[in-house]
Parts: C-alpha cells; sequence; structure tokens
C-alpha cells in the first residue's frame, strides 16, 4: 500500500488576506456594497418556472463570494443567487442534454416574483449584461435555473455569457442596482457553490432546481476571522493507496478553530486537528477519477469557504486477488485517459457478436470482432466496434459520433506512439499543405473487456462510408483499400508476372455495385501505361499530385515501408482519387515483425508504387517533391525533429503511466510470442520511447545529409 501526501498551506490572517481575485479582476472594492447574511426559512417543495423541482433553500458550495442583498421596496429584493457551477462536465443537463454552466436562483419568499426588470452579469461594469425575460418567475420558496451558455437564442433560460471556471462575479441587478452577486472561484468539474438552510455558502456536487439539506459543522464555534489560501496537487493512485492532505495554519489560530471537509471521495475519511493530516484510504472498489475539495472556513460564518481542489485518479487494483471488476459508471478515466468498457457475449472472433459499450458512463449497444492479419494472433488483439442503429458519441474524444470504431492494441509497439504519431504527422501536413486531405483522428482509450483490463489502446476512426461523410465527401463514394504489394499501379504483380486484374492487390470496401472496379482500373493504366512525362502532363486529371508527394515524404521519412504501396486507402467521388493513410506498425524503426530499422534506411519505393517512381523520375516533379521535403523538414516543419518529438512529449503527459502499466500487464506475453522469435532486444515503454525520440532525432540527420 502507498501514501501519497499532498500539502495544502494555508494562510491565516484578517479577514479578506487570502481572497482570490476572479479571473476577469472585475469587482473594484469600492463598488461592492457591504456583505449580510440573507436569512432564510424552509418552506414546502414546489416547481419552478424552470421545470425543475424547486423548495426554499438551495445548498451549494463552492470558493465563491459572500452574498450582497440590497433593499429596494419591490418582490425583487427577495431573490438570491442560491447556486453557480461554472464547470458542468458530467453534471445535470438542459432541456436538450447539453452539460452547460449554470446559475440557480432562489425566492425565499411567501410570493412568486417575476424577473421583469431585473439582469443578470459576470461584469460588474456591465450590469445590463442579460436582460432577463418578463415571463420567467421564481415560484414562492422556489428556485430557477438558468443556463449560461452564451446561447440565448435556445430560449429565456440560456443566458448571453458563460462562466469562467478559475472563477468571476456573478451579480443579479434590479433597474441597474445590485440585488445579489457571488464569485464562485475556483471549483474542480461539477462542483458549485451553494447556499445553504442556515444561509452558509458550501461546496456541493450541485443540485440545480432543488434546495440541499443543512450542512453540520464538523469543528467547533467561535471562529470568526479567517481567511486562509489553500493549494493543492493531483496524484495518481491505486485501489488501496492512501492520500494524506496536510493542512497548515500559518497565524495565531489553531487548526483546531477551522471547520474542515473533504468533498467528493467516499467514507470513510478523517482530519486531525493536531497534525493536519486529512486522509483518505481507497478500498478495492474505489477506482475512477475524484475531484477533491478541501474545504476550509470558521464553523460560524456566512462568508464563503476557501478551497483547494485535486483530481487524484485510482486506478483498478488489477493485480489483487481480491480485486473488484470497476464500475463502469464510475470508473470513467484510468489516470486520466479514458476507458472503454466492453461486455461481449461469447467467444471473440473475426465475427461480430453483440456487446454494450460504456464510455464516460453512458452504454452504447452494438458488436465487436477481432481485426487485422498478423495482429489476429497477438495476445491482445486488435478489434472493430460497431454500433447501430445508435452511433456512439466520441465527440469527446474527437472522433465525433461513430457507427464503427477500431481499436489499436499497440501489442506490436510498446512505445504506443508510432501508429498516433503517424496519422497526427500526416494531419500536421495537412495543415501545413493549406489543403483539405483525408486525415483520420485518433485518440488514447483503455480498453477492460468484461470487467478485465486488457490495456492502453489507440482509438482510431473505421475508414468506411461514414468517414468519407465526416471528411466532407459522399458518401456513396468508391472506397477502395490495398491489402497486398500487389497495388503498385503496375499491369504486373510484386512478383513480377501480369495481373489477371488490373485491380489485384485491392479491396472494394464501399461504393455500388460493389464488384465495380473500374474507375480504379482506369487509374492504374494511366500510371502503369504513362511515361514520366505523360504522368506530369495527365495527372491532374487523376490526382493531387502535392497529396500523393505528401504520402510518398510521409512513408519515405518514417521508413513506413509496408504503407508505400499496401494499407492504404482510396476513394473516388467522382472527381480525383484521393489519399487515406493506414497502418504504421511498421514505421519509425521497427519493422512489422518489430525488427529494427536503423535511422539511415533509404527506400526510394519505386517497386512499391509506380506513382511514386514517376514523381522521382519527372525533373520538374523531382525537383518539387525534395523541395517540398526541405519545407516539411525545416524548423517546426510536421516532419522537423522538434515537431515530432514535441508531440511525443504531449502523449507522454497523457499517457506515461498508462503505457508503463500496460507493459508490465502484458510483458511476458510479449517476451514469449513466437512472432518476434528474431528479436532480443526486449525494452520496457520507457526505453522504447526514448528509443522512438532518439530514432527520429538521428532521422533528421539522415535527412539532412541525404537530401540536403
Amino acid at each position: 500500500m502507498n501514501t501519497v501526501l499532498l500539502a495544502l498551506v494555508l494562510a491565516c490572517g484578517p479577514a479578506g488576506d487570502g481572497e482570490r481575485s476572479s479571473a476577469k479582476e472585475t469587482t473594484p472594492s469600492d463598488s461592492t456594497p457591504e456583505t449580510q447574511s440573507p436569512s432564510t426559512s424552509p418552506t414546502t417543495p414546489t416547481t419552478s418556472s424552470s421545470g425543475t423541482t424547486a423548495s426554499t433553500d438551495s445548498t451549494s458550495s463552492d470558493p465563491g463570494g459572500a452574498t450582497t442583498s440590497t433593499e429596494l421596496g419591490t418582490p425583487a429584493t427577495t431573490l438570491q443567487i442560491s447556486e453557480v457551477c461554472a464547470w458542468n462536465r458530467g453534471g445535470p443537463g438542459d432541456p436538450d442534454g447539453r452539460r452547460r454552466d449554470w446559475i440557480e436562483l432562489h425566492n425565499p419568499g411567501s410570493a412568486a416574483v417575476s424577473l421583469s426588470g431585473l439582469t443578470l452579469t459576470d461584469d460588474l461594469d456591465q450590469p445590463d449584461k442579460h436582460a432577463l425575460a418578463a415571463e420567467l418567475e421564481v415560484p414562492a420558496g422556489g428556485h430557477l435555473v438558468l443556463w449560461a451558455d452564451g446561447d440565448p437564442e435556445r430560449g429565456p433560460h440560456h443566458l448571453d455569457f458563460k462562466l469562467d471556471s478559475d472563477g468571476e462575479p456573478v451579480a443579479l441587478f434590479f433597474d441597474g442596482a445590485l440585488v445579489d452577486v457571488v464569485d464562485a472561484g475556483s471549483l474542480p468539474p461539477d462542483h458549485s457553490l451553494a447556499r445553504t438552510a442556515e444561509a452558509d455558502w458550501r461546496v456541493s456536487r450541485g443540485s440545480p432546481g432543488a434546495a440541499e439539506p443543512a450542512v453540520g459543522q464538523s469543528g467547533p464555534p467561535g471562529r470568526t476571522d479567517c481567511a486562509p489560501v489553500v493549494t493543492a496537487a493531483e496524484a495518481y493512485l491505486v485501489e488501496g493507496d492512501t492520500v494524506v492532505f496536510t493542512v497548515a495554519c500559518e497565524g495565531p489560530d489553531a487548526l483546531q478553530d477551522l471547520d474542515v471537509r473533504l468533498l467528493g471521495v467516499p467514507d470513510p475519511h478523517t482530519f486531525d486537528p493536531v497534525t493536519g493530516r486529512l486522509e483518505w484510504t481507497t478500498g478495492l472498489a474505489d477506482g475512477g477519477r475524484y475531484d477533491v475539495v478541501v474545504e476550509v472556513k470558521p464553523p460560524d460564518e456566512p462568508a464563503k469557504p476557501e478551497t483547494a481542489w485535486a483530481t487524484v485518479w485510482v486506478a483498478d487494483a488489477i493485480d489483487d486477488p481480491l480485486n473488484v471488476a470497476p464500475f463502469p459508471s464510475r470508473y470513467q478515466e484510468e489516470w486520466g485517459v479514458p476507458v472503454l468498457h466492453v461486455e461481449h457475449e461469447g467467444a471473440l472472433s473475426e465475427s461480430y457478436i453483440p456487446m454494450v459499450t460504456h464510455l464516460y458512463g453512458v452504454p452504447w449497444s452494438g458488436t465487436i470482432k477481432k481485426r487485422g492479419a498478423a495482429s489476429l494472433w497477438y495476445p491482445k488483439n486488435n478489434y472493430t466496434l460497431e454500433f447501430e442503429p445508435d452511433q456512439i458519441d466520441m465527440s469527446e474524444l474527437g472522433l465525433r459520433r461513430k457507427d464503427h470504431l477500431v481499436l489499436i492494441s499497440n501489442f506490436d509497439d510498446n512505445s504506443h506512439a508510432r501508429q498516433k504519431l503517424t496519422y497526427d504527422t500526416w494531419a500536421a501536413m495537412a495543415d501545413f499543405s493549406g489543403d483539405p486531405r483525408l486525415t483520420p483522428s485518433t485518440a488514447y482509450v483503455v480498453v477492460y473487456l468484461d470487467g478485465a483490463y486488457s490495456g492502453l489502446y489507440v482509438a482510431i476512426d473505421h475508414i468506411d462510408d461514414e468517414f468519407v461523410r465526416e471528411q466532407g465527401l459522399d458518401p456513396a463514394s468508391n472506397l477502395y483499400k490495398s491489402v497486398n504489394h500487389d497495388a503498385n499501379f503496375r499491369r504486373t504483380n510484386a512478383g513480377g508476372w501480369e495481373k489477371w486484374t488490373l485491380h489485384d492487390g485491392w479491396e472494394k470496401k464501399e461504393g455500388l455495385p460493389i464488384d465495380d472496379y473500374s474507375d480504379l482500373e482506369a487509374l492504374t493504366a494511366f500510371v502503369a501505361d504513362a511515361s514520366p512525362y505523360d504522368f506530369e502532363a495527365g495527372a491532374a486529371a487523376w490526382l493531387d499530385v502535392e497529396e500523393y508527394m505528401d504520402w510518398f515524404l510521409l512513408v519515405h521519412h518514417l521508413a513506413a515501408d509496408d504503407s508505400a504501396g499496401k494499407n492504404a486507402y482510396l476513394v473516388n467521388d467522382g472527381g480525383l482519387f484521393r489519399y487515406v493513410p493506414w497502418d504504421f506498425n511498421h514505421a519509425l524503426g521497427q519493422d512489422w515483425q518489430t525488427l529494427r530499422v536503423d535511422a539511415w534506411a533509404y527506400n526510394d519505393f519505386r517497386w512499391n508504387n509506380q506513382i511514386f517512381a514517376h514523381l522521382q523520375d519527372h525533373p520538374v516533379l523531382s525537383m518539387a517533391l525534395w523541395a517540398r521535403y526541405a519545407e516539411l523538414r525545416a524548423p517546426g516543419g510536421p516532419l522537423s525533429a522538434e515537431a515530432m518529438v514535441a508531440a511525443l512529449e504531449d502523449y507522454d503527459a497523457v499517457i506515461q503511466r498508462s503505457a508503463q502499466r500496460d507493459w508490465t500487464h502484458w510483458e511476458e506475453d510479449y517476451r514469449s510470442y513466437g512472432g518476434w522469435s528474431w528479436r532480443s532486444d526486449f525494452l520496457s515503454a520507457a526505453e522504447e520511447r526514448a528509443y522512438l525520440e532518439d530514432w527520429i532525432v538521428e532521422r533528421a540527420t539522415w535527412a539532412d545529409e541525404t537530401h540536403p
């Protein structure tokens, strides 16, 4: 069992010493009226005009601000800002299901209050930023939820501004006079600052439209003068580990006089006011992400608490014999990497079988099968997931909604970077060109199959009609995949014999009729029969020459020999043939059997691809090709060592722990796998990552000397 210490420093002194300024710094001290504690009296729950359950009091907490009420002699003065959430990641959604920031108003009075004449703002210098709709009202003792989404055209409950998660004032005005103001400060996702039944302010998990119960004291009363400053840092644990926050109070007041709460973790957890240790020991069912809040304040003060928060990642104890399978609803991320939970019916094979996948706690029904050629025999397989009729929503990972999803196991690449780096490099080359390119999107995920850890994967677009549609082309386009080295744009196959058909080496994946290869055969005939000069003169009718130059330069620079002819997709929507990259386990210093490829290896790929031969054989095209290579390798260019190493560092920040965990889990299988029988230099994930970086730097030196 490990213990992780997180230090929180609380500087205690006169009230206000520890105030956190808002992100926009728009709260001038001379413009804010004196604060007073609004009193509330419980009433029976009612229904607010937003359609949510409403009751007299709302309890939420956050390092926010004290509230200020001004008597205006009108029913509007009874309204209060009762709860503010500025980072709604997984909390309640609006009526359309969108998770947006929200502000809750509470009416503790005995009569309904119209919002006519009231305005809400996040800028005290602009009190009329959003005029609330006159038709809205807050019922007696009720609440009204307003969505701070910057999208007022969606209806009267939607505001013309968004909230800053680092904290900013939220103010309610009536005819230009301040009614209430709160600064929620910085809080973690799905937490709010809310007013309790005792007119106190507390951090809460959020209860828009409903009151929360009163919060009992966790320390003795009598403290009236402390404004602590709190800091914290994230922690990475495994179930069974203990996390300890240490609280120190600098000043004359003792820790015993503070009201200290640890929020966002399961019970039990303890605070020792003598040592300042705030301790939580995780259990074997506690895996997941915890946005932990430490809240400190004088017990009897209605002013806002001071808080610090830290993300605590608790990974499933996969090696503990008593381990409990993680709950998909709770275990949504592993050390910051999204988790896909896949529960399937029957044995996995190359045929689809039913399954249910959970992503961020949401279930999606579909089917799953193994995929790949060589990878079918890996202990850790690749998979294709199919979601129909409902498409899985992968938008939070940058993959949009998907009817199919491919999971790349990286069993043959324990750096976990080669495949993703290649696709990201192609996307960077597309940005560099300024022209639209067909770029598969990727994201890291951790996969659990039937509750058992399977490891770190790269999730990637499935290249199909849906992908074609997402790329802005007609989904009825012809889509071809090159499946072997006969796909060389010649009349002879990889062995030098005349082909049976000009589409030998290709499979048609989309487009009707499914057995009609006439357009691909016409392209092959043109390329095969043309001289370099004929190709230069006529290529523009068939393809974007610069795009195919980039295809060559991608595989040339990355030494991706297996993807220069085969392992590519072509799309034809009736115009030009477009290229889509695919399958790069043979790249960046290793081949498809994981044998090392020297950084000084040279391959012009003439044998693999007649288009590449023409690009190098025509003097004008060749000059343009190598000039483009120099541009792409220039400092900061997508093929420069610094850009590629920077991408690796970005990956490391996300997956370093997960990659090493995957290696620890699969190391024995990796070393004993028969497919690597010629290899002896097995490296850990961290060592393989270092090898990859060294190879990239050395490859840049090779390119400078070979193509000056």
